[in-house]
């Protein structure tokens, strides 16, 4: 199981509060969609703006927060720890990485050391190596990405399920030199 699901999880288990970092805003669907699943199923799930939705949210319900104004966030729930203490399950307040609110976080002393254990950083904790994934392309095809990839250009292959993911793995390793 990768890190970053790991860690999603056990910080699930420790309500109130989470905050999971993001690459860029067209995945930030994918990650709420991530936490979602990872999440307890009997937990009603609730996608959320401001704080104030998040709050008003059932103390039983995991609310997904992505605020539009990620610095006015971070001010808002730094010293406002109280206002979570009754939550059995968290808030979980998501921030593009490298962006204004994990900034802003770092100058949030307070609801830093809050999250502390519960910010989560899914591409810092799965980093991709390329090698690694060649490797284990080739154990499970049996031929590097290169040579599946000119099976597949010569026809050679089905059209079957795994066949057309194991392409589709082939395309994002072969090397910068194949590119056509």
């Amino acid at each position: 199981m990768r890190d970053s699901v790991n860690a999603i999880w056990s910080a699930l288990q420790q309500p109130p509060l989470v905050v999971v970092l993001y690459d860029d805003y067209g995945l930030l669907e994918s990650a709420q969609e991530e936490v979602a699943s990872i999440a307890n199923p009997s937990w009603p799930v609730r996608r959320v703006s401001t704080v104030e939705d998040a709050l008003s949210t059932s103390a039983d319900t995991l609310a997904l927060l992505a605020p539009v104004d990620e610095v006015a966030t971070i001010e808002e729930l730094d010293g406002g720890r109280d206002r979570f203490v009754e939550r059995a399950v968290p808030v979980v307040v998501f921030l593009l990485r490298g962006g204004a609110g994990e900034r802003a976080l770092t100058q949030a002393p307070s609801l830093l050391s809050w999250v502390r254990g519960n910010l989560i950083d899914p591409s810092a904790q799965d980093p991709f190596d390329p090698d690694a994934a060649r490797e284990e392309f080739i154990r499970h095809a049996g031929r590097t990405p290169e040579e599946w990839l000119m099976m597949r250009r010569r026809g050679e292959l089905d059209g079957s399920p795994e066949s057309l993911g194991l392409t589709y793995r082939a395309l994002l390793l072969e090397g910068p030199d194949d590119l056509a």
